[in-house]
C-alpha cells in the first residue's frame, strides 16, 4: 500500500512541475507578444519586416 502511495505522490509532483513549466512559459510568451507592436513602432519597422524578424 505504501509503495502505491509513494508512486502516486511522485506522479503528482511531476504533474505539478509540468503544469508550472507550461504556465510560466505561456505567461512569458503572452507578455512578449503583447509588447511586439510597441517594439515594432519604437524601431520604425513595417509589419512585414517585424514578421520576418520573428521567423528568423
Amino acid at each position: 500500500m505504501s509503495v502505491r502511495t509513494g508512486q502516486s505522490a511522485e506522479v503528482t509532483h511531476w504533474r505539478n512541475a509540468v503544469v508550472t513549466a507550461y504556465a510560466v512559459s505561456g505567461i512569458a510568451f503572452a507578455s512578449w507578444v503583447s509588447r511586439l507592436p510597441a517594439i515594432r513602432d519604437g524601431l520604425d519597422l513595417t509589419p512585414e519586416v517585424s514578421g520576418c524578424c520573428c521567423c528568423a
